[in-house]
């Protein structure tokens, strides 16, 4: 990082570092070998051997931010007096933590989002949306599960619209303001949000797991009292098809 009076350090590993090395990666890409015959067609002679030589800058190596337990809990504790003070930023953190959404879904993110799945449960659907100016970033669509009965009945009671309405900047408020009230328990810059979508994942994993343990429980139970040999008859035969725990 240059300061006033500093000198440009390459030698030494920086976190801007590895967002600099990803836009060389992408100018690059455009001189690819693979479009050495296309360029060639258009009369554009270009040296390929040399011109995919790139001295990266040395990296930090990426890590996942650690949020210790209390750290956690001190969010947690938090979250009244934001949602008091600042909704719009309670329900990008919200949502973040119990729909794990990305910043850039969260700040398009609308009321018409917002579906019921078969069994239920209130969820938002991301697909491409090109009225709303939004592209989903993997090309695929996917719905996300609230697991928060709080985030829930907030959500209905907005207003059709932007579920996030800001005034200002959005790119600002999503980029900046909602990372600098979360580093005060999530370490890394410019991470909390994207590490909130992270403990989102690992508590629908770790729900997950229990709802399999319990059903295969369950299962066992049924067979025991059925008398069977083995759960295959006790679920074929038996038992209900299993659904989802979400």
């Amino acid at each position: 990082k240059v300061r006033q009076g500093g000198k440009l350090d390459l030698s030494t590993r920086q976190h801007q570092n590895r967002g600099i090395n990803s836009a060389i990666r992408m100018a690059v890409s455009i001189f690819h070998t693979g479009l050495h015959q296309g360029y060639e067609r258009a009369g554009i002679g270009l040296n390929f051997e040399t011109i995919q030589k790139v001295q990266w800058l040395p990296e930090i190596p990426a890590s996942l931010a650690v949020l210790e337990k209390d750290a956690e809990q001190a969010m947690y504790d938090a979250l009244p007096a934001l949602k008091e003070l600042d909704r719009p930023m309670w329900r990008a953190v919200m949502i973040a933590r119990y729909s794990g959404l990305r910043a850039k879904e969260i700040k398009f993110s609308a009321k018409d989002w917002l579906e019921r799945s078969p069994s239920g449960i209130l969820q938002i659907r991301i697909i491409d949306r090109p009225d709303q100016k939004f592209w989903n970033k993997t090309g695929r669509g996917w719905v996300a599960p609230i697991i928060s009965a709080e985030l829930e009945e907030d959500l209905l009671a907005c207003p059709d619209g932007l579920l996030v309405p800001v005034t200002g900047s959005r790119d600002w408020f999503f980029s900046h303001l909602c990372n600098d009230w979360l580093r005060k328990f999530i370490p890394l810059p410019n991470k909390g949000l994207h590490r909130l979508r992270a403990l989102y994942l690992e508590h629908l994993k770790d729900a997950t797991a229990l709802a399999v343990k319990a059903e295969l429980a369950g299962i066992e139970a049924a067979r025991q009292a059925a008398g069977h040999t083995t759960s295959r008859t006790t679920t074929t035969h038996y038992l209900p098809q299993s659904t989802s725990p979400l």
